[in-house]
């Protein structure tokens, strides 16, 4: 039993009287940790859901698979037990000498030893636990050869020979050590992990769903088993019985503390049936949409897991009927909690807000998780006051977010989320620990917002997503107004590996998938968007949107002007900013101002283009780019639009006349002049065929061709009926022309033709590069050999491959610009108040600073320029891991101007307060 006394699993080094020594926490104490972590969140925070679909993995009861799981954790890293890991610390290695117990050296990680070791011993003949089943023994090997975060290859394991693994003696150790967690974990000779040398799995791809989840939940209690803030060095025994007597006890009580501290211990799944009236969770809705009832009156109807998918026009509830079926789900199925994917930062952060307040009105008396998940959720102010909440230790807070689930990685694991889609998409994309994304979302609902909108490579990782949502016990609920038909037939495809054949219905509808059926419903709209609500269509020429505003604006009245880039909407409001001298409040939004006061815009627009009674007050205009056609809860009279996808138009439409009344029931006043919704398509330049020349490189050119083909002629949108037709035409149906364009049909078709052709070889390019990037899927033979390469979440190289991996766009860096004084002093800002120091390293509220200041720029020579720069990234930024992929500019006055400028070699970067960042 001395030996293991000396076999250490965590060290470090300290300096004593003047000497180098190390302090050990023994590898017998750190297993009977994670065993213990493991324990307590079984018993803590596991659902009763997700424990039963353990149970059928296993093909056991609940209590013998809690053993097992516990066992499993507690032998994750016997790898260490090992010459070759031993040897790391030539200090603390000298000690083995005296039990006969060598040192090999040998850069291998424990985490492949342990897989082996695992292997070589539950495969013995000789050993009462050997698990019979040899592609079940295969698979769990992987579990603790992965938990460091990537998965061995065969030509991993090729290098390990047996002296890796050690001599007899070392055996002698590690099956003491096994012995010890067999103890602890409760395990019987009799607990089998079989039954009959059979495990209870369907088919080959939920044994991997299962491995994967296993590997992730093994990674989380080793990192929470890990952390010496919570299990303190310890090796006061000295045998076995002493061990047991002194160290269970204690590292138990450390565990149930860990889970404390880490705000788990605050929250647990709500009592089962606990579900509330819709009314109760939305109090502020006095009277539900049809959406939103059929959805309470079928609520027996969705059984997890399940794919719904809810198609209806923008303005339906969709958001609250989602969130009130994630309650439903959690609450009557005892699931794990949720997580809300939406496709930018912008709609993600008003999303954070809406899903707190409906935490509120549900949680009863806990203490929730919530947490932003997106690239800048560090710097946003609601969820910064959260976090500070959750250290708030002495007043009862009821929605924290508390600090351990803030680091990267474990965001997913928390109860509740909110986030950019990106955060999930990487569950499916070989980055390391992949495997904890995919079991923080395990037996969870996943929540997607405008599902239309993601690119054929994004669509694509999607449905990949889904699949292994579905084998790990997690529901869907995907959102769209504007979804073709070939896309959700996709979906539904995916999700439904059973081919059960359906019916379906017209839009708007809810489609519901499970195990055993596929259910499509057509739902009814709001009274507000029927016939006598159809939205006019006008086309304009540009040069006339000046005067049409002045004159439309004279009595009050909302209007916004949706721009397909930043510069276009820069240089209209350059020319309209003179408006504001005659009445007319204008607004500039894009995502080229600094972070913090692009916040302080969106708010601030949110307040005023919102739920308000009366638009004839003020005269008001918003200047914006596509930000505002995505989940943004705005209410315009008159929308002005470039040319975009039909289903992007429709979306834009979607913020017209959105309400009918106020928050406090009041009818929304509006201008005589505006009392029908208006859309106004900005005329295109046209060919000598009236083909439109499209300058929107950011969108498909054959279906813009065929948007404007199929909506020129057209006087008026009739919502909800018009849609999916529309939508149909230009997706899916050959072409037809209007009467207007039979003198050109030749001409058209050729170019239709030609931009098809085009369009088709970029989707297959896009869906190519999409399969390359997944994970293997779950029932590949090979599984474990088709990783390419693992991408570590915090190097620099991989910032910013992840977000190439996620979607395919242009490339952007993030810029911060500073100021100068006349004593070469820099600064943050334009009136030079607020200091900073480029010589030395930030620290993290100085790195927040920086992010908070920071723009991110996609514009071509922009992004050239500063790429190709050398000191365009102070050294000192390079060590923090928020500011090491941060350019900074030194910027210059313009005289008697309100313009700083930077001349690059090939053009000028302005900056200017009212209008953001642009070149030229």
């Amino acid at each position: 039993m001395t030996a293991l006394k000396h076999i250490w699993g965590k060290a470090k080094r300290i300096t004593l009287e003047g000497e180098n020594t190390y302090l050990y926490h023994p590898l017998i104490c750190h297993l009977i940790d994670v065993a213990a972590v493991a324990e307590i969140y079984w018993d803590k925070i596991l659902t009763g859901y997700v424990k039963t679909k353990i149970s059928q993995y296993l093909g056991r009861s609940q209590e013998k698979s809690k053993r097992w799981l516990i066992f499993l954790a507690g032998i994750h890293d016997i790898g260490k037990a090992t010459p070759v890991f031993q040897g790391k610390v030539p200090a603390l290695a000298k000690k083995l000498e005296s039990y006969n117990l060598n040192i090999y050296t040998r850069n291998i990680s424990h985490s492949f030893l342990s897989g082996e070791i695992f292997y070589s011993v539950f495969s013995n003949d000789d050993l009462e636990m050997k698990i019979k089943d040899l592609d079940l023994l295969y698979n769990l090997k992987y579990v603790l050869g992965g938990h460091h975060g990537i998965f061995p290859t065969s030509s991993n394991i090729s290098v390990i020979i047996p002296e890796h693994l050690g001599t007899e003696k070392w055996r002698e150790i590690q099956l003491k050590l096994i012995g010890v967690i067999k103890i602890f974990s409760g395990l019987s000779q009799k607990d089998n992990i079989e039954d009959n040398g059979k495990i209870n799995l369907l088919n080959p791809e939920h044994l991997k769903a299962f491995i994967i989840f296993l590997t992730g939940l093994i990674c989380v209690v080793d990192w929470i088993g890990s952390n010496d803030q919570f299990f303190e060095y310890f090796i006061d025994f000295t045998n076995t019985t002493e061990l047991i007597d002194k160290y269970f006890p204690l590292s138990r009580k450390r565990a149930k503390n860990a889970i404390k501290k880490i705000g788990w211990d605050n929250w647990k799944p709500m009592e089962k049936n606990k579900v509330l009236l819709f009314e109760e969770v939305f109090p502020f809705i006095k009277e539900l949409r049809p959406l939103q009832k059929t959805i309470v009156d079928n609520l027996d109807l969705f059984i997890s897991p399940c794919l719904v998918i809810i198609e209806a026009p923008m303005g339906e509830g969709k958001t609250e009927a989602a969130l009130y079926l994630e309650h439903y789900l959690d609450r009557s199925q005892d699931l794990q909690g949720s997580y809300l994917a939406l496709p930018t930062q912008a709609t993600a952060n008003q999303m954070f807000t809406r899903v707190k307040k409906f935490l509120l009105e549900i949680n009863l008396g806990q203490r929730v998780n919530l947490h932003l998940l997106h690239g800048n959720a560090v710097i946003n102010e609601k969820y910064e006051l959260l976090k500070i909440k959750s250290r708030n230790f002495d007043q009862y807070e009821p929605i924290v977010a508390d600090d351990w689930f803030t680091y990267r990685k474990r965001g997913l694991i928390a109860p509740f989320g909110v986030g950019t889609i990106d955060q999930i998409l990487l569950s499916v994309l070989p980055v390391r620990h992949f495997f904890v994304r995919l079991f923080g979302l395990a037996g969870k609902i996943v929540i997607i917002d405008e599902v239309h909108s993601y690119d054929v490579y994004m669509s694509k990782i999607l449905e990949n997503l889904l699949y292994w949502l579905k084998l790990l016990g997690s529901s869907v609920i995907l959102l769209s107004a504007t979804l073709p038909s070939f896309k959700r037939k996709k979906l539904i495809e995916t999700f439904n590996d059973n081919h059960l054949e359906y019916k379906d219905q017209k839009y708007p509808r809810i489609s519901l998938c499970s195990d055993n059926r596929i259910l499509v419903k057509n739902i009814e709209v709001s009274l507000k968007k029927q016939g006598d609500e159809s939205i006019c269509i006008h086309w304009i020429e540009e040069n006339c949107i000046e005067g049409k505003i002045k004159k439309i604006l004279q009595n009050g009245g909302r209007v916004a002007i949706v721009c397909n880039k930043v510069k276009r909407a820069q240089n209209f409001y350059l020319k309209l900013m003179y408006l504001e001298n005659s009445g007319i409040k204008i607004y500039l939004l894009h995502s080229r101002f600094p972070y913090n006061q692009r916040m302080e815009i969106e708010n601030s627009i949110i307040e005023t283009f919102g739920i308000n009674k009366d638009h004839t007050e003020e005269s008001k205009l918003l200047i914006s780019t596509q930000i505002i056609e995505q989940s943004l809860d705005l209410d315009f009279d008159l929308m002005i639009s470039d040319l975009a996808p039909i289903d992007l138009l429709f979306q834009r439409m979607g913020r017209l006349h959105r309400h009918i009344r106020d928050r406090e029931g009041n009818h929304v006043l509006r201008p005589e002049l505006l009392k029908r919704p208006q859309f106004w398509i900005i005329q295109p330049a046209l060919n000598e065929y009236r083909i439109p020349q499209i300058p929107f490189p950011i969108y498909s050119k054959y279906i813009l061709q065929k948007t404007y083909l199929n909506l020129k002629s057209v006087k008026k949108i009739e919502i909800p009926d018009d849609l999916e037709r529309f939508i149909e035409i230009v997706y899916e149906k050959e072409e037809s022309f209007p009467k207007e364009f039979t003198d050109v049909r030749t001409e058209w078709k050729r170019e239709l033709e030609k931009s098809k052709q085009v369009q088709n070889y970029k989707d297959r390019e896009k869906a190519q590069q999409a399969n390359y990037r997944l994970i293997p899927n779950p029932e590949d033979d090979d599984f474990f050999e088709d990783f390419y390469g693992y991408l570590e979440e915090n190097t620099s190289k991989a910032q910013k491959a992840l977000q190439l991996m996620t979607r395919i766009t242009s490339p952007s860096i993030q810029l911060l610009c500073l100021y100068q004084s006349s004593e070469d002093q820099l600064f943050f800002d334009e009136k030079q108040t607020i200091p900073i120091d480029i010589t030395k390293k930030p620290n993290k509220n100085g790195a927040k600073k920086i992010l908070d200041y920071s723009i991110r720029v996609s514009s071509y020579p922009i992004v050239s320029y500063f790429t190709t720069e050398p000191n365009s990234i102070p050294k000192s930024w390079k060590k923090n891991t928020l500011t090491r992929n941060i350019h900074h500019v030194i910027l210059s006055r313009e005289e008697s101007t309100d313009y700083f400028y930077f001349n690059t070699e090939k053009n000028q970067i302005y900056l200017r307060k009212k209008i953001g960042l642009y070149n030229r």
